[in-house]
């Protein structure tokens, strides 16, 4: 088992790279009110494109959906984690 995991207690959105972030995702950080969920949305679609490129699989091919409670998937990836 792999566990991947960022500390975030450091980073401001100046350190983060946007030109990775999908436009949807920086439309969905962008409506949080606090400084620090727009960092954990940023940071966790990163992680999330990291561990999906580690394993030759590119999230910006792709689009999440969500259900009722905002649970989110990747349409169209059948990866067993």
């Amino acid at each position: 088992m792999e566990v991947f995991y960022c500390d975030i207690s450091k980073v401001n959105i100046s350190d983060i790279n946007l030109s990775l972030i999908s436009k949807e995702r920086l439309v969905k950080a962008n409506d949080y009110n606090t400084h620090i969920k727009k960092i954990q949305s940023l940071v966790s679609y990163l992680l999330l494109r990291y561990v999906f490129l580690k394993r030759s699989i590119d999230i910006l091919n792709y689009e999440f959906s969500y259900n009722l409670y905002g649970k989110p998937s990747l349409s169209g990836v059948s990866y067993d984690f």
